[in-house]
């Protein structure tokens, strides 16, 4: 598998991508942590929209992401978010990585 690191921290392994996003996971077995990587299409955007706007929207999709999953009840399989913040300069959203559990 890919591995990448983003200086703050253990390396991470690429476990999905599609086009807008990647999830990687922590290479350490023991309270490994989960990224979901939005990556920004800046070749997308209008010429008037400038990045960073749409590096704020982005964030605070996911900051909306992390305060949905924190209300779902607990017979919920839902990602316990650590924190929303940025991956090699894209937005995303770490969690408690938790093997053979999908949410989608």
């Amino acid at each position: 598998s890919t591995s990448t690191n983003n200086n703050h921290g253990p390396p991470q392994l690429i476990v999905s991508k599609s086009n807008g996003t990647s999830i990687y996971r922590s290479a350490q077995k023991l309270n490994a942590v989960g990224i979901k990587v939005i990556h920004q299409n800046d070749h997308v955007q209008a010429a008037d929209t400038p990045s960073p706007s749409n590096f704020n929207l982005t964030m605070n999709k996911l900051v909306h992401e992390e305060t949905v999953s924190k209300l779902l009840p607990p017979d919920v399989n839902k990602r316990q978010v650590i924190e929303v913040n940025s991956f090699n300069g894209s937005p995303a959203l770490y969690f408690k990585w938790e093997n053979g559990i999908t949410c989608e």
